[in-house]
């Protein structure tokens, strides 16, 4: 009896793994590449990604409204070229993305134009207790 359902066991088995591996390699050739087009790709310039603590630089940058959808070689951005896609050729400027001004209160503008300035400078001309005064007094 032992006899009988060791030889059984082995082949189910092997025919088990070859019937999966078939099985995967159909399902991975079968899913489409999904790429997406882009309304700009920049190219042709220094373009520093600021990924990491060194300078990293990549070749071209491809765009979609106002996100950055891929970075990398100029070959791989050009992927997303569809129809309408703007190419920018930098012509060696740099190009820094993802540059914003980090610290800015837009309503301090209008604020600033309705009471008197007494910061320092860089920010405002009150440097002693005197220039104080006169900002307060110019109201």
């Amino acid at each position: 009896m032992k006899s009988t359902w060791i030889p059984f066991a082995l082949s189910s088995l092997a025919l088990t793994g070859c019937f999966s591996d078939e099985t995967k390699q159909a399902e991975a050739v079968a899913e489409p590449i999904k790429v997406t087009a882009a309304d700009k790709i920049f190219f042709g310039g220094d373009i520093l990604t600021m990924a990491g603590d060194t300078p990293e630089y990549a070749e071209a940058i491809a765009t979609l409204g106002e996100k950055i959808i891929y970075v990398g070689s100029k070959e791989g951005a050009m992927e997303h070229k569809f129809g309408k896609t703007q190419l920018v050729d930098l012509k060696g400027k740099a190009l820094l993305p993802g540059f914003i001004d980090p610290h800015s209160h837009v309503y301090g503008v209008g604020l600033q134009a309705m009471v008197a300035n007494v910061l320092p400078s860089p920010d405002g001309q009150a440097d002693t207790v005197d220039d104080d005064l006169a900002s307060i007094s110019t109201l």
